[in-house]
């Protein structure tokens, strides 16, 4: 067969393979964030090459020495996958090695002024700051490094806008601004070239001791369109930062209860019933400039003897929630609405969420047991198009048992736990108030889609990125009992079940998100 045939088929597949769900990537590392999910898809605007990271390792030791970004890119040039820097045909079922020299965590790439950049944590040797790997998007060759950072930063957070840069995390087992695991920036205004030093949102309404008791990892998410940076963050009760010279100065708005304080409890007694988040955010600034928000709703209560790590949740509270500049009014989006699925319906199907679900109308789902420490519905990740269409991806548990209408041990795993599905919904600007959909897009009976993210641009496609296998939960933080239950570990890899987890691309049409899409 000549070389000619051959470079024609190898055009033939990709293009083939990009309207289908193909995969790009494996890793037994399979956590790939404590709540929020970074935007690990990214859709170069100047000519259109498709960047995915995701947290990969080889190794089964609980330790992963070798962890670090994985990695996969559309040339559409050449119409062909790189897998760092070597062509690929999918699926790609290896990790064949991080990009880094060191070991890192949580890469999210960007592309920037003809530049690759993909920025994560450095993790080896204790935690040292954020790392930039990068290098020249014509030649895709050798990456060289940078230290952002220096000091205990971690879970990164990027977004872009032209040249500018802007970058947020949280610190593990330090404190910034006086705040246990507190939120920092730095900017850069070159591309990357050269970064501000770290800061944070500061003054009365800031990110402060007097307004946060503390932040965990990932709970934050960020956005810019030329100078307008968004910050979505909080751990109980959300707040949205807005800058419009980016990063000087701030303002303020608190979307959940009207003096939002992020402290769970309130003059020593527990607080009432609320609309919170579990911790899941995204954040999007529109073509005009107005802020959009996205949060798995977690309705949380209890009483004064419980504490956080025992609260409870109510399935029947269960959605994304949406805010925006321009209907400041919370509220869930129909479409990701959860529910119990009726019992007449499927008489011999138990919901089944983790050591304590049962088919009673509560359940503690963020305490012992939960093998996320996410809701039934998490995940939100969102995009927009040209014209100002707003796209949302989202993880969606099994609750409802009409994905596959065939039942029993078709939407579980082996030990009986619901499986997740990626779901797509859209937004017209025409019509602002009609949400539309929701697609399924995993459509698989007998796999687990967790980690949803899509590339912010939307160019009639949706770029969408998650992981699969066959488990409920990940080896990283649960473990698993004699007889293969999920147990919610703290960090122990003792009895996790550490399997090969598929990093799976899908291109959505667009046109395919209607009102006829269906569980």
């Amino acid at each position: 067969m000549s070389k000619k045939l051959l470079s024609f088929l190898g055009f033939v597949l990709c293009l083939f393979a990009l309207d289908a769900q193909i995969i790009i990537g494996k890793t037994r590392y399979d956590l790939q964030t404590n709540n929020s999910v970074q935007r690990r898809a990214f859709l170069d605007p100047t000519n259109n090459f498709l960047a995915i990271t995701y947290t990969g390792s080889n190794l089964t030791d609980g330790a992963y020495e070798d962890r670090g970004t994985g990695y996969a890119m559309f040339n559409t040039i050449t119409n062909t996958w790189i897998d760092k820097s070597a062509p690929f045909m999918p699926p790609k079922t290896t990790f064949p090695g991080r990009i880094e020299d060191k070991r890192v965590g949580w890469g999210e790439p960007a592309i920037v002024n003809g530049k690759e950049l993909i920025i994560s944590h450095q993790s080896s040797d204790g935690f040292n700051g954020l790392y930039m790997a990068e290098r020249s998007i014509s030649s895709l060759g050798a990456y060289a490094y940078k230290s952002v950072t220096s000091g205990k930063e971690t879970w990164p957070r990027m977004a872009v806008s032209g040249n500018k840069i802007v970058v947020i995390s949280s610190h593990f087992e330090s404190q910034f601004n006086d705040v246990d695991g507190g939120l920092m920036f730095i900017k850069s205004s070159d591309g990357g070239v050269t970064w501000t030093a770290p800061d944070s949102i500061k003054g009365a309404n800031g990110i402060n001791p007097t307004n946060y008791s503390g932040l965990g990892g990932d709970n934050y998410a960020v956005d810019l369109r030329g100078d307008v940076i968004a910050i979505l963050t909080g751990v109980y009760d959300l707040t949205l930062y807005k800058s419009t010279d980016f990063g000087v100065t701030w303002t303020k708005t608190n979307l959940g209860r009207p003096t939002s304080d992020n402290f769970f409890l309130d003059n020593g007694e527990f607080l009432t019933p609320f609309d919170r988040s579990d911790g899941s955010y995204s954040v999007l600034i529109d073509n005009d400039n107005k802020v959009h928000c996205f949060w798995g709703r977690s309705y949380t209560y209890g009483d004064e003897e419980q504490d956080i790590a025992s609260v409870f949740i109510n399935r029947f509270k269960h959605g994304i929630m949406y805010w925006s500049e321009n209907n400041p009014k919370a509220q869930v989006i129909p479409q990701t609405a959860f529910q119990r699925e009726s019992t007449k319906q499927h008489d011999d199907i138990t919901l089944k969420f983790n050591t304590a679900g049962t088919n009673g109308s509560e359940l503690s789902y963020l305490g012992s047991g939960a093998v996320y420490g996410s809701s039934p519905v998490t995940w939100p990740s969102a995009g927009i198009d040209d014209a100002g269409n707003i796209y949302l991806t989202y993880g969606y548990n099994r609750g409802r048992l009409d994905t596959t209408n065939e039942g029993l041990n078709k939407d579980r795993d082996p030990s009986g736990y619901n499986f997740y599905d990626v779901f797509a919904i859209k937004l017209m600007k025409s019509d602002p108030n009609k949400w539309i959909g929701p697609l399924n897009v995993s459509q698989t009976n007998t796999l687990e889609e967790t980690y949803p993210s899509i590339a912010r641009r939307v160019d009639g496609n949706l770029h969408v990125v998650y992981q699969q296998d066959n488990l409920v939960g990940n080896a990283i933080v649960t473990t698993r009992d004699a007889n293969n239950n999920p147990q919610n570990g703290s960090g122990s890899q003792v009895g996790g079940i550490e399997t090969d987890n598929s990093i799976v691309y899908k291109k959505v049409p667009v046109n395919d998100i209607n009102a006829f899409s269906s569980r």
